[in-house]
């Protein structure tokens, strides 16, 4: 008899409440779900919890737990359906459920044996499937939200539904979806983290790929695959192997592939969609916002005018001998010109100097020069070519 069932992540318990042999109730999340069990001739059995949002012979495939953040992440494996055992009876599935990012798609399932008379033939979605014979086709295409499943035939009455990479190729092994919330496109965009398989001791389980649904068919994240678009991926100065890219929402994917045989991969998820703040001013205006006040903007000014700037960090551009602020900057209150300039800097003819200074016209603040020996030599040093 089930009494209660253990939530493998936190390890806590919930009792369940029997009410009868086989079935019994289970309250979580201020929900009542009713639990049904069977224990079958075999060795084998199951345990099934009703979802309340569902109804008759319907069944959830892949259904989804919610991270602190609001994401929902679904646990996929390919999936073999008996079209004809719900509840591993005799009984025909009404339909099935797939997760779509705000709740459920539903797909409705019917059997048509008016088609040859024999029991097998299948309406799935209002498509015939062909589970025997030769009637109907022998695969059908499903939506759901962002993602496409498969459904192939995969003996009498019997059909494997295959979750598809953005590329429209079946994934084959377990991978995590992870849900993103509704973005600013009123869309659920999705992650499949794809794994490699069952792992061995000498090769533990990696991942192979994180694709993203907001991505274009033919491009997406893919280690060690040939559809990757390198153009959206930004590999580590730091470190060659690691690459990060971000997507719409605001999700970092950062894929590290140090153990060739083992890659791994980090997602940080926000708690709200990311977006930029850019502000376009006057150099004396100022922004409020809840931390504090923000300067804004930046201007051109001429060293006569160094009382409106004065407060802020500074570029300071043009030589000490027609700029009053580079020659004090270089600590002259008259200016240094020629060989002046160069006992001061070590910068002759030809050269130009990029130094920094704490400001002396403001405390905590930076003056950056740029300053040649001659006019040309400081357009060198503006455009960062030269000596």
């Amino acid at each position: 008899m089930i009494k209660s069932l253990s939530n493998i992540f936190s390890g806590e318990n919930k009792d369940v409440s029997i009410t009868a042999e086989g079935t019994g109730q289970l309250s979580l999340g201020g929900n009542s779900y009713t639990v049904t069990y069977n224990k079958l001739a075999s060795t084998e059995g199951h345990i099934r919890i009703q979802d309340p949002s569902s109804s008759g012979n319907d069944i959830n495939l892949f259904p989804t737990i919610e991270t602190s953040n609001g994401a929902k992440v679904m646990f996929y494996q390919p999936q073999n359906l008996t079209l004809g055992s719900y509840d591993d009876g005799s009984t025909d599935y009404d339909g099935f459920r797939i997760p779509d990012g705000d709740g459920y798609t539903r797909f409705e399932v019917d059997t048509n044996n008016t088609i040859s008379g024999t029991d097998g033939n299948w309406t799935i979605n209002s498509v015939h499937i062909q589970t025997i014979g030769t009637v109907g086709v022998s695969d059908i295409q499903l939506a759901t939200g962002q993602l496409n499943f498969n459904l192939t035939r995969s003996g009498t009455n019997q059909t494997t539904i295959y979750l598809e990479n953005p590329s429209g190729a079946a994934i084959n092994y377990p991978a995590l979806v992870i849900f993103e919330e509704q973005d600013d496109n009123d869309v659920y965009e999705a992650l499949i983290v794809r794994l490699e398989g069952q792992g061995i001791d000498a090769d533990g389980i990696g991942v192979t790929s994180v694709d993203r649904t907001s991505w274009t068919r033919s491009g997406y994240m893919s280690l060690g695959g040939t559809t990757a678009a390198t153009s959206t991926t930004l590999t580590h100065e730091s470190n060659t192997d690691v690459s990060s890219a971000m997507d719409l929402w605001g999700s970092i994917i950062t894929i590290d592939a140090g153990e060739s045989d083992q890659q791994s991969a980090t997602i940080s998820y926000p708690a709200d969609q990311i977006y930029a703040e850019v502000y376009v001013s006057e150099l004396d205006a100022t922004v409020t916002s809840s931390g504090g006040v923000v300067n804004a903007g930046s201007v051109s000014i001429s060293d006569a005018e160094i009382t409106q700037a004065s407060s802020n960090n500074l570029i300071v551009v043009g030589g000490s001998c027609v700029n009053t602020v580079a020659a004090e900057l270089l600590g002259s209150d008259a200016p240094l010109c020629g060989s002046d300039f160069t006992d001061e800097t070590g910068a002759g003819a030809g050269e130009y100097l990029i130094q920094s200074f704490a400001s002396p016209w403001a405390t905590g603040k930076i003056a950056t020069l740029v300053a040649g020996y001659e006019a040309d030599d400081t357009q060198l040093g503006e455009s960062g070519k030269g000596s």
